[in-house]
């Protein structure tokens, strides 16, 4: 994508895309919006989306997404919304989503974390929706920075196999206007 400088809207779903190189992006400074949803990626690294400076809403859904790099987001200062169901995730790492400092909405639903780190969330600050549904989460302790969020006000985590609940987990949810909180089929 040599020299668009002046494009905002990129779809490349519904392709056989398997790897973007390095750097890609590097001249499509401006691009607002991307969607490379139903293609064959596997892993993100923290070169696969550099000098995505404006991107606002990023679509990955339906890939076979197993490994996300610390920092794979990290030039994506203005990113919104980030969409990355229906893949294969099985962890979230503490540093996946740092850099990530405007994102709004958050959709993971449907591939198959187990795991968490405590912190994954600690970066995001203005997040306001996560979607976490049918994934494999078996347990929901207190000291996951995902409770402590203050702007949070959707959080969907129900058709997990949550079998450990550590009494207190919600207590720091200190919104008091939270919209949809749902632990429906959890068990």
């Amino acid at each position: 994508f040599i020299n668009n400088s002046l494009l905002n809207n990129l779809g490349l779903f519904s392709n056989q895309i398997e790897i973007i190189e390095y750097y890609a992006f590097v001249n499509c400074a401006n691009l607002v919006i991307l969607i490379l949803d139903e293609n064959k990626m596997r892993a993100l690294n923290k070169r696969t989306l550099a000098g995505l400076t404006s991107l606002n809403d990023l679509y990955l859904e339906s890939n076979q997404i197993e490994y996300i790099e610390d920092e794979s987001f990290g030039d994506l200062k203005s990113l919104s919304s980030l969409h990355l169901s229906r893949n294969q995730l099985r962890i979230v790492s503490k540093d996946a989503f740092k850099g990530l400092n405007n994102l709004f909405y958050l959709s993971l639903s449907q591939n198959q974390i187990e795991f968490i780190d405590q912190d994954a969330f600690k970066h995001l600050e203005k997040l306001f929706g996560v979607q976490m549904a049918k994934n494999r989460i078996k347990a929901i302790h207190k000291q996951n920075s995902l409770f402590q969020l203050e702007k949070l006000e959707y959080l969907e985590i129900n058709h997990n196999p949550i079998v450990q609940y550590e009494a207190g987990s919600f207590d720091y949810i200190t919104n008091k206007e939270i919209k949809l909180f749902f632990l429906y089929k959890s068990f």
